[in-house]
């Protein structure tokens, strides 16, 4: 990311200003790392001097910084910290050497459980003034010093940064979670080769300044991820159940759903006057590895490939413990076969995956769903996808791969909770030995409604579960496969709690009975839309000549 922008920005306050100024800054960090191309965005105290103060402001693209100057926040706090200045601020601009700019970004968006006790963070910036011509050396001595300290028990990151106006000077910043773990950095090899190697290219004595963090002061919101450091990985998997799908493979029971994690799809329904999602999807991802989650329900239409893969990569799971799913999208679908086979490598190289363990036909295009699906049959041969499957596909759709001569689907994701158990599909697949992947398990149509139904909290106070647990242990024990989602860490904890108990006989009566004709109804309007959004058939399909069975 060679357009990544860093300023260190120095900051001197009056006195008695440093509540309001800290209060003030604070509040525009917590909007400005919402901005897209923002990377981290830090302030920190001097130890020596509490007056003064360095705002750490890093964005992947030369426009971030322009966008951020004309954000709202940005102009409130400009304005309201002006006179608490005792001197005008000075940014000076920087180059990032290491780590990559991707790995800057805080990787856990809550606590992990297994995060060590520690005392209050050390952090260091070092300024360097090396001889012109060693900036090169210096700059790969450094790199080298800094990927062997992110590996030391005690320390959190290790930034390499040189100045762009006078390229002899150099930051390093150096956290960890102690004083006493920033001690034993000295007695480290690596640091000794280091001040070795770069002794004679100083230009004058590097000088250090400690800081305190103000308002992250939490040390694992400043650790670089498990890939770089090789300690505190996410708690292990959860211990879930595998489902043998008719091709041979498995599949985990239990998954996490990525649909509007980070982002609302472009073509969402009411993506128009949706709320933006509040948590970034690669701090939600990192959270649902942390919960032991590690089945991934993605797909092209959800936007956020990219930065799951992203949290794949950093997170320092093997690629063997994970089940990702990806789906092709109507778009691609309606274009041909040599559009769904590139959109599957473009889902591949967004994922950092390697292969997908299920690749799905998202929507059945009317006339062109047939030859998607043979072209995701090739990809299986290559082994580029290990399951072929369906998503939102009738008797009727499957009816039409059958006359191909095509073999089965793996799988088939379709609505399926007590308020839309339509019986007769659901058993028609089963038969066939299709797996049923279940999204929309805990709502109807999107309604958390379900989750407020009489029949269902009866249930719930029954078994002493919230509401939520009582819709996913039906799924599962239906056998369909559970993909919940949320972006909240304890949400995500209660979700996964269906696995080590059961639903009565009578339980499972009265939601198998919770369906309304209405809801059916519904649905078939639902697929009608479906299989043509986002294509030219949606201006003049004939949805009128479509016969599906909806129960």
């Amino acid at each position: 990311m060679a357009s990544t922008q860093v300023a260190f920005v120095n900051v001197d306050v009056v006195e008695s200003n440093r509540e309001n100024f800290e209060a003030a800054s604070q509040k525009n960090i917590s909007e400005s790392v919402k901005e897209p191309d923002n990377l981290r965005f830090d302030l920190l105290r001097s130890k020596d001097d509490p007056t003064k103060y360095v705002l750490l402001e890093v964005y992947g693209t030369e426009q971030g910084p322009k966008d951020h100057k004309q954000t709202e926040h940005y102009l409130v706090w400009k304005e309201g910290v002006a006179e608490m200045m005792a001197n005008p601020r000075k940014g000076v601009q920087y180059a990032l050497h290491s780590p990559a700019p991707q790995y800057l970004q805080s990787f856990w968006n809550t606590a992990p459980a297994n995060w060590p006790e520690c005392g209050p963070m050390d952090v260091t910036l070092v300024h360097v003034h090396v001889k012109e011509g060693t900036e090169e050396a210096f700059s790969t001595a450094s790199s080298a010093n800094a990927a062997a300290s992110v590996k030391e028990p005690g320390n959190l990151r290790f930034d390499v940064y040189q100045e762009k106006e006078d390229p002899t000077r150099f930051i390093l910043l150096e956290v960890y979670q102690s004083a006493e773990e920033a001690a034993k950095h000295k007695e480290t090899g690596h640091y000794k080769t280091w001040r070795e190697t770069v002794a004679d290219m100083m230009a004058e004595p590097r000088q250090g300044k400690k800081y305190t963090p103000v308002g992250e002061e939490q040390p694992w919101k400043w650790a670089v991820p498990p890939v770089l450091s090789g300690k505190a990985p996410p708690t292990p998997s959860l211990k879930v159940p595998g489902l043998k799908l008719i091709d041979g493979q498995q599949m985990p029971a239990l998954g996490f759903g990525c649909y509007k994690v980070g982002v609302i799809p472009g073509s969402a329904a009411g993506a128009a006057s949706a709320a933006k999602p509040t948590t970034p999807a690669r701090s939600v991802v990192a959270d649902a590895l942390a919960a032991g989650y590690r089945c991934f329900d993605c797909a092209q239409f959800y936007e956020n490939e990219v930065q799951i893969g992203a949290v794949f990569n950093a997170s320092a799971i093997e690629r063997s413990e994970l089940y990702i799913i990806s789906k092709v999208w109507t778009n691609k679908i309606y274009e041909g076969p040599e559009a769904v086979r590139a959109q599957c490598l473009q889902s591949i190289k967004d994922l950092q995956c390697g292969y997908l363990d299920l690749y799905m036909v998202h929507w059945p295009v009317p006339g062109k769903h047939v030859e998607a699906y043979k072209a995701i049959v090739e990809l299986q041969k290559e082994g580029l996808v290990k399951s072929v499957g369906v998503s939102n596909y009738t008797i009727e759709d499957l009816a039409q791969l059958q006359a191909a001569g095509l073999p089965l689907p793996a799988v088939n994701q379709i609505e399926i909770n007590p308020f839309l158990y339509r019986k007769k599909t659901i058993e028609h697949f089963q038969g066939l030995g299709i797996q049923l992947q279940a999204y929309r398990a805990l709502c109807n149509f999107g309604s958390s409604a379900s989750l407020e139904n009489s029949s269902v909290n009866e249930i719930a106070a029954k078994h002493k579960r919230p509401a939520s647990q009582v819709l996913g242990r039906w799924c599962i024990q239906k056998g369909f496969q559970h993909i919940p989602k949320s972006e909240k860490r304890a949400r995500m904890d209660e979700n996964a709690q269906v696995l080590d108990w059961e639903l009565d006989v009578q339980d499972m009566e009265k939601l198998d009975s919770l369906t309304p004709s209405a809801n059916l109804e519904k649905f078939k309007n639902t697929y009608l839309k479906g299989i043509v959004r986002d294509t030219p058939l949606q201006n003049d399909f004939d949805a009128a000549k479509v016969e599906i069975t909806v129960a």
